[in-house]
């Protein structure tokens, strides 16, 4: 009885060692096939520089500055570096402050983004008017930022651009010369009066 026992025990513990690791490697397997590794969806976001007619990623200070009602063009470059495809991509532009969306779509949505596929988008915003832009204030940069997300991966990518405008209600100071001359000619004037004051004094 007891060798029965043992015998069966013996068959049973063969059939779970046989089983179990071939179950455990087709479940890592399976698990690891629906999850795709991070860091293979790519944003690049740029803006159109008007003076060299191509696309940068920053306009600063001292480059290309944008005028009161000029129209600015912003660039989303979107790439899947991996070797799986995207299914669901969302794009999303958070246009900044003192800019009014002309053309384009600042929400984007897509599917079956392939390996090495590359898409691009363009958004043309319009610089709002110099009575709305900041008072007080000749220059402002502003940042145009956008973000993917791809099934579970996400990336984002800002562009830079600078507006300049004449700072409202501040007062035109004459030129230094102009100064002079007045004076000068109040001068003469007050002398000329004073010496025929004298002049008629003497002849009375």
């Amino acid at each position: 009885m007891k060798l029965k026992y043992l015998l069966t025990f013996l068959i049973l513990l063969t059939i779970g060692l046989a089983v179990g690791p071939k179950s455990a490697g087709a479940y890592v397997t399976t698990y690891y096939g629906e999850i795709p590794p991070a860091g293979l969806i790519e944003l690049y976001k740029k803006v159109k520089d008007p003076s060299a007619n191509s696309f940068v990623d920053n306009l600063g200070v001292n480059d290309y500055k944008f005028a009161p009602g000029e129209e600015i063009i912003f660039q989303i470059k979107v790439k899947n570096n991996g070797k799986i495809d995207f299914e669901n991509v969302k794009i999303a532009d958070y246009l900044p402050s003192y800019v009014e969306l002309v053309s384009g779509q600042t929400e984007i949505n897509f599917q079956d983004l392939k390996p090495d596929e590359t898409r691009d988008f363009e958004i043309k915003v319009k610089v709002v008017t110099a009575d709305k832009l900041p008072s007080q204030q000749g220059l402002y940069c502003l940042v145009n930022k956008a973000e993917v997300v791809a099934d579970n991966q996400k990336a984002e990518d800002t562009a830079q651009a600078c507006i300049e405008s004449k700072v409202l209600g501040a007062a035109v100071q004459p030129k230094a010369g102009v100064n002079l001359l007045v004076l000068g000619s109040s001068f003469l004037g007050l002398s000329s009066l004073g010496f025929l004051l004298k002049k008629k004094i003497k002849i009375n």
